[in-house]
């Protein structure tokens, strides 16, 4: 870095340290330290330039603006020369105000994984209407990932349930802008949860609410379920449990679809259609015509996996 222009910032920076702590008036011009806070700006920004991440065809300005104890934070924004708008999060600095030194530059469309230091906040939500066949699971919590994505990068993953409908994901970084909320749910498919939640950077801590996840809104991933109802052999002078022409009915308990079937050689199949896939399934078949006559399959999990019809045994007793 040219050793002049190094000793410009140096100066800017001083000088409008020196302006905002009131140590000389500014005059006319200044008005509740508005000018000092923009020369900072001016500073981060020629800051950013020599650091080699302002390219051609990109405009940086600044944006949010906070004070700490001993510490003044700039938030930059960005935008292409060609597109208005408000601008996306750039990057953070924050100065040392009692001697103009950068404590903290962070670029924030780096394209890895960024580690922010102090300044987090955590993301409230409830599961709402979660079905009882998830509910009845022990464990069932680890069949949940939530996380959060700023500018294509993963900033925070740290999820835990609380009771039995509550969400919590802790450590997104204050700093990241706006985030993406995701989950990946056993039996779901990829889900957003909040398409874009903005983070105030002024914000050093906190609970965000109101990010809820209703089930009557989603669509479990479902798969076609083939079920083979086999009698039992006669044994002892007792006849089958199924014999040819009895009538059966396959349940899935979870659900309360079913068909009826009819025996043909001591066996049917019976065909049952969207069935959830990842969490565990109970199928029962019935005898109509001798209802002492019963089988049961499960608790079973579907695999989400798989084109075709999954297929799995009852054997009436």
């Amino acid at each position: 870095m040219d050793s002049r222009k190094g000793s410009t910032v140096l100066w800017g920076l001083v000088l409008w340290l020196v302006l905002l702590l009131g140590l000389v008036p500014a005059g006319p011009a200044r008005a509740g330290g508005e000018t000092a806070i923009w020369q900072a700006g001016e500073a981060a920004v020629e800051d950013a330039r020599q650091q080699g991440r302002v390219g051609p065809g990109r405009q940086v300005f600044l944006g949010g603006v906070a004070t700490f104890p001993g510490v003044l934070r700039l938030e930059l924004l960005t935008l292409p020369d060609d597109r208005p708008g408000p601008g996306r999060p750039f990057a953070v600095y924050e100065f040392d105000t009692a001697g103009g030194r950068v404590l903290r530059r962070d670029f924030l469309d780096q394209a890895r994984v960024a580690t922010f230091p102090e300044g987090r906040v955590a993301i409230h939500g409830v599961l709402r209407n979660l079905p009882g066949y998830i509910l009845d699971t022990p464990g069932f919590a680890g069949g949940f990932v939530i996380w959060a994505e700023a500018q294509g990068r993963v900033v925070a993953t740290d999820t835990e349930l609380q009771g039995t409908t509550a969400w919590l994901l802790k450590g997104v970084p204050s700093t990241a802008g706006t985030v993406v909320i995701k989950a990946k749910i056993r039996g779901y498919d990829l889900l957003t949860l909040h398409p874009g939640l903005v983070i105030n950077p002024a914000q050093p801590g906190g609970t965000i609410g109101g990010i809820d996840v209703d089930f009557h809104q989603m669509s479990p991933i479902s798969r076609d379920v083939r079920l083979v109802v086999q009698s039992s052999a006669p044994a002892g002078g007792a006849g089958m449990s199924f014999p040819n022409g009895a009538r059966a009915r396959v349940t899935c308990q979870q659900t309360g679809a079913s068909v009826d079937v009819v025996s043909a050689n001591g066996m049917a199949e019976a065909y049952l259609s969207d069935i959830p896939t990842g969490w565990n399934m109970q199928f029962l078949a019935v005898n109509l015509d001798q209802g002492y006559h019963w089988g049961q399959l499960g608790p079973k999990i579907i695999p989400e996996d798989g084109g075709s019809a999954y297929t799995d045994l009852i054997q009436m007793k």
